[in-house]
């Protein structure tokens, strides 16, 4: 009897010794696999650099210490908002879970700090750059959203450039997985000071479900932001026309598309609004359908009318009410509006400069008042336009 135990106990270490000695040999291979994408430094865990492959990492790539973070806290419990926020985009792991997982941001522009460390800069200069004191109300943080390639025009130059004007915000950002082009783009960067362009990959599904429009990617971006920031959300078509800051006390603003639809091109909203909040966890049940999101905000707003400030009228002239806005044969009184939408899908904008200059459209009025200070029509001759921009300055 005793013979037999014996031998029992000799297999079972057996079976331990050749597991341990497999698993050794596995982790050896890894590390040597990795070991371009990792630097062997005490810094990195063991355990991060076995996992490498599950980030899509390639060999050559580099791993981020955002990347490092994500590892960190993947199915943990030590980041709850993050892990929140990373239910329904997973992508947002690589983004902002390292600033919003921090102790101490309440009173921090959590994106300064991603902003920051995506620049390089020393972490000991952060929490003095980043600092923010928005007394109690919204604070005027603006963003812009860019997803895929994207070519800037006018339209999109007036659009930043109106924010800054009006809002005067303490910091505005695109936030996009790539840098804008083209010449209004060189020209916006050029003409707003302190204009942040902050890198954020492409969701790649909602909530594990493939999106058709990249406009409902954009969205989860935008409602991210504002759910861990706060601040004012814009479309790259939305044009703010004066101050916003008798919106700024409230919880969250926004605008109805139509009877049935809250549209969310341009959102002002507090950090961790529950409305919000509620909007977001609606994306588990993701429909591939246009007004998906807006008709989702709609629903939860019947629930509780009080959560949303609704600002009559905001997205006149509507999408059908296109010759409001492009015809001169047609008046609109824009000037007690917040904000004008473009609607650049729905007609013909103006592109250029000269085209703006004498004609009397509502668009036109707005991008001159936005351009110049002064929405009333100018010289069509350039020489006397110059001229008259030279006394200015004189």
């Amino acid at each position: 009897m005793k013979e037999k135990r014996s031998l029992v106990y000799c297999f079972l270490c057996a079976v331990a010794y050749v597991t341990l000695v497999c698993y050794y040999f596995m982790a050896y291979l890894c590390v040597n696999i990795t070991q371009t994408v990792v630097e062997e430094t005490e810094t990195v865990p063991f355990f991060i650099k076995m996992n490498v492959s599950f980030w899509g990492l390639k060999k050559g790539d580099n791993l981020s210490t955002n990347v490092q973070f994500s590892l960190k806290y993947t199915n943990s419990s030590a980041c709850p908002l993050a892990e929140f926020l990373a239910v329904i985009d997973e992508t947002f792991w690589k983004f902002g879970a390292e600033a919003l997982c921090e102790n101490d941001t309440d009173k921090i522009d959590i994106l300064c700090l991603v902003y920051l460390r995506q620049l390089g800069i020393s972490r000991q200069l952060e929490r003095g750059a980043c600092a923010l004191d928005s007394k109690g109300l919204v604070p005027k943080i603006v963003y812009f959203v860019t997803l895929g390639a994207y070519t800037f025009h006018m339209w999109n130059y007036i659009a930043v450039v109106a924010a800054y004007r009006h809002v005067q915000p303490v910091a505005l950002y695109i936030v996009g997985d790539r840098h804008p082009q083209g010449v209004w783009w060189e020209r916006v960067r050029r003409d707003v000071p302190g204009l942040r362009f902050v890198f954020r990959e492409k969701p790649s599904s909602i909530a594990g479900r493939p999106a058709k429009f990249v406009e409902h990617l954009s969205d989860l971006v935008r409602m991210q932001l504002l759910y861990m920031n706060g601040g004012i959300y814009l479309d790259l078509d939305m044009v703010v026309l004066r101050s916003l800051e008798p919106l700024l006390g409230f919880d969250l603003t926004a605008g109805l598309m139509s009877p049935v639809e809250i549209a969310n091109a341009f959102l002002i909203s507090r950090r961790r609004n529950a409305f919000l909040k509620d909007w977001y966890i609606g994306f588990q049940d993701y429909e591939a359908k246009w007004t998906f999101t807006m008709e989702k905000a709609y629903n939860l707003s019947r629930q509780n009318v009080c959560q949303v400030y609704i600002v009559p009228d905001l997205y006149r002239p509507f999408w059908n009410e296109m010759p409001l806005l492009l015809n001169s044969s047609f008046y609109f009184d824009w000037t007690r509006s917040y904000a004008i939408h473009i609607w650049t899908k729905n007609g013909k904008i103006p592109s250029t400069v000269d085209s703006i200059q004498t004609d009397n459209s509502t668009i036109s009025q707005v991008f001159r008042f936005v351009l110049y200070g002064d929405s009333r029509p100018r010289h069509a001759d350039p020489y006397h336009r110059n001229l008259t921009e030279l006394k200015k300055l004189l």
